[in-house]
């Protein structure tokens, strides 16, 4: 198998793909997805289409029985949780969105979010990072 940088490239793909780029970024991190973005925008040239597509379900996925809700916290805040799928999202978000003002480039943003935005399932704390971005990107 062949090797760039570090992360193995699936089988097929070096002979099909002349190069591939990638940066290591922690979403979490407004710091980083801004040089996420400098580096996708300088190395490819500009910025066309976003697609945020980022999403965990933490260490442990919960079923609501599992909620105490007499808890400050719920019993459920793995923040991780929301730290990705939506405050990281929404991250990536505004870095792309200012440098499409910035360069005046009329970008398409497409965000994805999952099936369990929509019917609560995954756990309570996942569905609703999920319908949240579901209900941030309608608006």
């Amino acid at each position: 198998s062949a090797y760039i940088r570090g992360l193995q490239v699936p089988e097929g793909c070096s002979d099909s793909t002349p190069s591939v780029d990638y940066v290591a970024a922690d979403i979490k991190n407004a710091s980083q997805v801004a040089a996420l973005i400098s580096m996708a925008t300088g190395t490819l040239g500009g910025l066309d289409i976003a697609v945020n597509n980022a999403g965990t379900a933490g260490g442990k996925t919960q079923q609501i029985g599992d909620v105490d809700f007499l808890s400050p916290s719920g019993g459920l805040y793995d923040e991780s949780i929301l730290d990705v799928n939506l405050r990281g999202t929404l991250k990536c978000m505004h870095e792309e969105l200012r440098y499409w003002l910035d360069n005046k480039v009329r970008g398409v943003m497409v965000n994805v979010a999952s099936i369990a935005g929509e019917v609560a399932w995954a756990g309570p704390l996942y569905s609703s990072s999920k319908w949240a971005m579901i209900g941030f990107t309608k608006q």
